[in-house]
């Protein structure tokens, strides 16, 4: 499993613009020295150019991450009607994913303020240190919650995190519970916990990641290094929406 962990975890950095933005600049300074090359230089250095130009300003990819995180809607305690439906599956549970513990405990305390008889789940290990587990107990224990919180804290991936999730929820009845991640992984997490026969409702959390617009249209195309968060975040959750799906989990 160690090696299948790392494994994905390189493979999805190579694909990362700002991997492929330094090979190819490699690329363009072995071509410098090879003078033979000038036309791989040239060709290196305007794919370069475009590559950083699309990947920096995270225009192009912002229309992707929009898509993800408009897959559910925000669970708001003023659609009633949403509230009604929700609270007639009766969820018992409020779990919070591993990956951002501050913005994810905080909407599960909201969550908790709308829906008092759910307890809290937080998921996430961690090879060195406290995992998001322990770190998002901690800040649940420092609001107030007093109520017991369950720790699955030996998982490191939202495909582990669902399996473990079943075998917690097995003994309980398997029931309704509320799933918090932020609003770009929902989709894969949703999927991966529905394919393990469990029934989570989706509370998305950072919806609108994809930036705002700016005052200026041209200034849309600048590089940026937010532009840049956006561009590796929709690429990380679109490659591993394609590759979960080969491989049939979701």
């Amino acid at each position: 499993m160690d090696a299948y962990f790392y494994f994905k975890k390189i493979a999805l950095m190579l694909l990362m613009p700002g991997t492929v933005v330094f090979l190819l600049l490699l690329l363009v300074l072995a071509g410098f020295f090879l003078r033979q090359l000038k036309r791989i230089v040239l060709a290196g250095v305007v794919l370069t150019l475009i590559l950083f130009l699309m990947a920096g300003s995270g225009y192009p990819a912002r229309y992707v991450l929009n898509s993800l995180e408009n897959t559910f809607p925000a669970v708001s305690e003023k659609n009633h009607q949403q509230l009604r439906e929700i609270r007639a599956l009766r969820p018992e549970f409020i779990v919070i994913l591993g990956g951002a513990p501050g913005s994810r405990v905080l909407e599960a305390l909201q969550l908790r303020t709308l829906f008092p008889k759910s307890s809290f789940i937080v998921t996430g290990g961690s090879k060195k240190g406290p995992g998001d587990a322990q770190r998002s107990s901690e800040l649940l224990i420092r609001t107030g919650v007093s109520s017991p919180i369950h720790q699955i804290d030996t998982v490191f991936t939202t495909e582990e995190e669902s399996v473990a999730l079943k075998a917690y929820l097995g003994p309980h009845g398997n029931p309704h519970f509320l799933l918090v991640t932020d609003a770009a992984h929902m989709p894969r997490a949703y999927g991966l916990f529905k394919k393990q026969g469990l029934h989570p409702i989706a509370v998305p959390v950072r919806q609108q990641e994809g930036m705002a617009s700016p005052p200026l249209p041209w200034l849309a195309w600048l590089p940026s290094a937010e532009g840049m968060r956006v561009t590796e975040t929709a690429i990380r959750e679109s490659v591993a929406l394609v590759w979960l799906r080969l491989r049939g989990k979701i």
